[in-house]
C-alpha cells in the first residue's frame, strides 16, 4: 500500500496529462531551456543561415543549437551536475 500511496503522490505533483503544449519530462520537469522538441525548427533555422555563405565563411554557434535533457544541468548544493538522461529511466 506504500508504494501505491508514493506513486499517487509523484503522480499527482507530476502530472502527465496536464494541458501544458510543452514537452517535458515528468520526472525531472525539464524547463524551457530544454528545446529539443524544436529541433527540426532550430535545425531550419541554422540551414536557412547557411544559405549564400561558403564553408569558410559560416561559424557554428552554441547559442543556435538545439539543447537536449542530456545537455541539461542543476545546481545541488551549489555544484552543477549535469543530466544524464539513460539513469532516469
Amino acid at each position: 500500500m506504500a508504494d501505491i500511496c508514493e506513486l499517487v503522490e509523484f503522480l499527482e505533483t507530476r502530472n502527465p496529462f496536464s494541458d501544458a503544449q510543452s514537452l517535458r519530462s515528468i520526472a525531472t520537469d525539464a524547463d524551457g531551456r530544454v528545446t529539443v522538441d524544436t529541433a527540426k525548427d532550430v535545425g531550419e533555422g541554422i540551414l536557412d543561415s547557411m544559405v549564400g555563405k561558403s564553408v569558410l565563411e559560416h561559424t557554428f554557434r552554441k547559442k543556435d543549437q538545439a539543447v537536449t535533457l542530456n545537455t541539461s544541468v542543476i545546481k545541488i548544493n551549489n555544484d552543477t551536475v549535469n543530466i544524464d538522461p539513460q539513469l532516469l529511466f
